[in-house]
């Protein structure tokens, strides 16, 4: 694909027009915030660019994986949600454990983040979903299916689990980071406060589509390609850390 119709893709993509959301009655109601548009369209534009920003291996996985709409995104992430509390049940009845960075680490308590981070993310509400461009682009999809792998593969669960509560952690520090780049005004330290944004978008994003790729392999190829191992979690940790020590 042309790089420049790759970029009219995803500026189309993030372009049109959210999908109305129906009324879940099951749900707490949710107040709905002001919706400031340069909030939307600086929070859209970062999205647009991250994705742009990947090379076109990452661009397949992650593009492939983003929902649809906020419906779509709804089912994606409760999907996820449901194989990171089954996880957390196996882990507390086993308390398994694994030494990462020189501390002895107990999965349950990383499995506890995970749902804490999710549950940030979900109390945005399914009415805000469509205008939290971190929310709608991270693949959801991708991220359960890591999950289940987590969930089945014992042998690769301790550094699949830390690597999904390093990513979401991230993932939740980067809206907030977003919502004070909504606030300030045009000026050459808020240009290189978006450049820092975008950079840590890309990484985040690229991290997930590697593992989401070994995923989709077969369980053998798998064994032989991890998903993450304790080294590739210590320099995506390095590199976001650098980035806003």
């Amino acid at each position: 694909m042309q790089p420049s119709r790759k970029r009219d893709r995803i500026r189309g993509f993030f372009g049109r027009s959210p999908s109305p959301l129906p009324t879940r009655p099951t749900a707490a109601p949710v107040q709905t915030p002001s919706q400031d548009p340069a909030k939307v369209r600086n929070g859209g534009s970062i999205l647009a660019d991250a994705l742009e920003a990947l090379d076109r291996e990452d661009w397949d996985t992650v593009r492939s994986l983003l929902p649809a709409n906020a419906i779509s995104i709804d089912a994606a992430f409760d999907e996820a949600y449901g194989c990171a509390t089954k996880l957390h049940q196996d882990c507390t009845n086993k308390r398994p454990s694994w030494e990462y960075k020189g501390r002895q680490i107990y999965l349950s308590d990383q499995v506890d983040k995970v749902l804490q981070l999710l549950d940030k993310f979900k109390s945005v509400g399914d009415v805000v979903a469509n205008v939290d461009p971190i929310h709608f682009g991270l693949p959801w999809a991708g991220i359960r299916a890591i999950l289940e792998v987590a969930l089945s593969d014992s042998r690769q669960r301790a550094v699949l689990i830390t690597g999904m509560e390093l990513s979401l952690y991230m993932s939740n520090r980067l809206k907030v980071y977003l919502d004070i780049y909504a606030r300030l005004s045009i000026s050459l330290a808020s240009d290189n406060f978006r450049k820092a944004l975008l950079d840590l978008y890309v990484h985040i994003l690229r991290f997930l589509a590697h593992a989401i790729r070994v995923q989709r392999k077969s369980s053998i190829v798998r064994v032989a390609q991890a998903l993450w191992d304790s080294d590739k979690l210590l320099q995506f940790e390095e590199k976001c850390t650098v980035k806003f020590a």
